[in-house]
């Protein structure tokens, strides 16, 4: 399963490096894709990507930083998008859903099991 988190560095209610939540424990962003890639067997470590994100609207720019695990198996890319400053409900721009999309878009990583999506054209 692809998976994608996209956390916030000033989340204060799930916060980036982990915390608690009504008394139990939760990983933070780091660890949580750490274990992801571990359950999707991916062999590489976290890469960031040179290229920024502009994901939220009120940071000026391109702002969040991808990091990418290697060498993980068709269908089980692992990849966190963190937001420098971003907080737990960003104000998106106009360019995060195509952002998301190519993530999930079965072009970029279809996977053996994916099944193609039917075609809405009629002959």
């Amino acid at each position: 399963m692809n998976v994608l988190e996209i956390h916030g560095t000033d989340d204060e209610t799930i916060e980036y490096g982990g915390g608690d939540f009504r008394g139990t424990a939760y990983p933070g962003a780091e660890q949580s894709m750490a274990m992801w890639a571990t359950y999707n067997t991916c062999a590489g470590t976290p890469t960031a990507s040179p290229t920024l994100l502009d994901l939220e609207a009120t940071i000026a720019g391109a702002e969040a930083v991808a990091t990418r695990y290697g060498a993980c198996p068709a269908g089980g890319a692992v990849e966190l998008w963190t937001i420098p400053g971003g907080t737990h409900v960003p104000e998106l721009s106009d360019s995060f859903t195509a952002a998301v999309v190519d993530f999930l878009s079965p072009r970029r990583d279809p996977g053996p099991n994916r099944r193609p999506t039917p075609s809405r054209h009629r002959s």
